[in-house]
């Protein structure tokens, strides 16, 4: 399909504003280069090699999707949830992961360069060949570039610690008061994601007791009309 097809498809199924039901899209090789994907929802997607160069991702679900060999050069991923996610060989150059979940995200043979990861919740990730000439730092309003020689990157972090440690420990003027403090940022949203989880769950098991107490006064029903 074309640019254009695709984006038309994506946008009559719903997923384009987040509505739509279906995962596990097949959209290998597409082209959707500045298009708004904010808040759509492509769990499970095959993304492998598709061009989302500008694209606003923004609030994106993409819990185990394939965004292997993809172009982001340029896109919004501020807030998107990227769990489980495959980008090994991806070109993340100057994207914007702002505030990102990336949790058990495969990043093998990534390009970081240039790109914004401030805020966002890093947790055992693949660290493995990566490239990073630079990783900007915004929370002072303005860009801030930080050089890293040939590996540095996972050379510095091979556990993947906090990302204020990426972005502040180079620069070689960071208090250990202003870590704590993000730190604490870090954990206060994992509590929030945690707390989440948690009324999804609740949701989860009220509905399980009203089917089973809807399927009790079936049976009741069925033998009072015996």
């Amino acid at each position: 399909m074309t640019k254009e097809e695709t984006w038309a498809t994506l946008v009559a199924s719903g997923v384009a504003e987040g509505k739509s039901t279906r995962t596990q899209w097949n959209l290998r090789e597409a082209n959707l280069s500045e298009v708004d994907l904010g808040g759509a929802d492509l769990s499970g997607a095959d993304l492998r090699g598709t061009n989302l160069s500008g694209a606003n991702l923004r609030e994106g679900y993409f819990s185990q999707a394939d965004f292997s060999g993809a172009n982001f050069r340029g896109a919004n991923l501020a807030f998107a949830y990227l769990a489980g996610v495959n980008l090994r060989g991806a070109d993340l150059t100057d994207a914007i992961l702002t505030a990102a979940v990336l949790i058990r995200t495969d990043l093998t043979k990534a390009n970081l360069s240039g790109a914004c990861i401030d805020n966002a919740t890093i947790s055992e990730c693949v660290i493995k060949d990566i490239s990073c000439s630079h990783i900007r730092e915004a929370t002072s309003g303005k860009p801030i570039t930080i050089g890293f020689e040939p590996q540095a990157f996972e050379k510095k972090h091979p556990q993947m610690r906090a990302t204020a440690e990426i972005v502040l420990y180079p620069s070689g003027d960071t208090s250990m008061t202003d870590l704590q403090q993000l730190i604490e940022k870090y954990e206060k949203r994992m509590a929030e994601l945690e707390a989440q989880i948690e009324e999804l769950r609740h949701k989860h098991d009220i509905l399980v007791e009203a089917s089973r107490l809807l399927e009790e006064e079936a049976q009741i029903s069925d033998v009072s009309r015996q």
